[in-house]
């Protein structure tokens, strides 16, 4: 049972069940997993050495993120093992290995002229495993599947880049043919190409995750929810903030860990829009809004002003005024945990706003209060400079230690869900894809 419980949860992680940051708990493992909590401890040591899952002081066991750069070294890595494979391959293989990776090949050529990039990428996997198998090499293999299992959450990236299934196929069919005519230093050196060019196109796809563009803030609306993925990817190199926002407060929420949840219900002033920027965070005094001008005097471009009270109330710290001055100013949005009033005229200004309430009622401007000490909305935790990402869904919150980290994350996230919708489309369940019918039917 503990085998079968080791087996399964690392399963949960490679296939992306368990997302990157996602929180281990031990008891909710053992209950899901129908093993005891010691079964889960030693899953979880083992997994932690394989490097899919990572230990925080005082915070327990989370599924453990791999950095784009991490990566490209795994890779690298892979090349020299790999090619170690392919050459033990092209001395081994006998007639029917080789027939076998041919059909392997010309599947992956049907695939390809019918636009099955998902189904040619599994045939790329199968191609490897095959070669694997046939090179009769135990200790290549296994440090090859402890490097790959860390690399699934990867495997989709470059598939849809202009020109690359073509070329991959071109360069599969060079190992394959080396390895017919039982030449190993041409296989060897052919796969170690190949994983090469994978390596590069990897690191053509990476986004601007420490910023080469714009450092503002970023606010938008949304008018084309479709092609958010395409659009996403495209903001890349612009800014982070931009991406977090095109990403969304659901996705970089999940992708972070499910850390940062504003859980009020709150009112968005301007439907449609979407911001994510540094906090500049003000504490108010009670059912007063002096400290919103003094913040709107200090406030730099790009900033998301975060207004708070000691004690939530209905009372407008915020109306067309202040917020023509916020947008002047070049702030990218405002979260307001109190009300907000003149509602027509903010939307017509377009300046994303988001607040608990709408009410007629001012606020006096009489008690001094804070700027930029930690304030809570929601039961979060905001400091001064974490970046807050705001929709139509709602508000996540990330530490600003955090932000490249969860950023990668939420790409990976978005990845793999676009990889997930393609199977939906063509009629998948996620009842099957995602495991959940175990979950269901094992109980019964």
């Amino acid at each position: 049972m503990a085998e079968e419980g080791y087996e399964e949860l690392r399963d949960a992680i490679v296939s992306g069940r368990l997302q990157p940051n996602e929180r281990l708990v031990e008891a909710e493992l053992s209950r899901e997993l129908g093993v005891g909590r010691a079964a889960v401890r030693a899953a979880l040591a083992r997994l932690e050495q394989e490097g899919l899952v990572k230990h925080e002081r005082n915070r327990g066991a989370r599924v453990r993120m791999i950095s784009e750069r991490e990566a490209v070294e795994i890779l690298e890595a892979r090349a020299v093992l790999e090619g170690l494979a392919a050459r033990h391959a092209a001395e081994r293989a006998d007639a029917d290995a080789v027939d076998g990776l041919r059909a392997i090949l010309t599947d992956m050529r049907n695939r390809l002229e019918s636009g099955d990039l998902l189904g040619a990428s599994d045939q790329n996997a199968l191609l490897h495993e095959r070669l694997r198998e046939t090179a009769e090499h135990p200790t290549s293999a296994r440090l090859i599947s402890g490097l790959r299992s860390q690399l699934v959450r990867f495997q989709y990236r470059t598939i849809l880049l202009p020109g690359r299934s073509e070329r991959s196929f071109r360069e599969h069919e060079a190992i394959v043919e080396a390895v017919a005519r039982r030449d190993p230093d041409a296989a060897e050196a052919a796969m170690r190409a190949h994983l090469a060019h994978v390596a590069e196109a990897l690191r053509d796809t990476k986004g601007a995750g420490t910023a080469q563009g714009d450092s503002s803030g970023a606010q938008q609306a949304d008018n084309a929810g479709a092609d958010r993925p395409v659009r996403a990817a495209a903001t890349a190199a612009v800014s982070p903030f931009a991406e977090l926002a095109e990403l969304g407060s659901a996705t970089v929420y999940e992708a972070g860990g499910r850390r940062g949840f504003v859980n009020i219900d709150l009112i968005q002033a301007v439907p449609g829009s979407r911001a994510a920027g540094p906090a500049r965070t003000v504490r108010c005094g009670q059912d007063d809004n002096l400290m919103v001008h003094a913040a709107i005097a200090e406030a730099e471009p790009g900033e998301i002003l975060v207004l708070t009270m000691p004690e939530p109330r209905p009372v407008a710290l915020v109306g067309d005024l202040l917020a023509t001055q916020a947008r002047e100013r070049g702030v990218a949005a405002l979260l307001i945990d109190a009300s907000i009033r003149d509602l027509e005229d903010l939307r017509e200004m377009g300046l994303p706003i988001w607040a608990r309430w709408v009410r007629v009622r001012g606020a006096g401007k009489d008690i001094p209060g804070t700027i930029g000490e930690p304030v809570e909305v929601g039961g979060a935790t905001i400091r001064q400079g974490d970046v807050v990402v705001l929709d139509a869904d709602g508000v996540a919150v990330v530490e600003r230690e955090r932000v490249e980290e969860v950023l990668i994350a939420s790409r990976e996230r978005l990845e793999r869900e676009a990889v997930k919708r393609a199977k939906l489309e063509q009629g998948a369940l996620s009842y099957e894809i995602d495991g959940l019918r175990e979950r269901v039917e094992g109980t019964r």
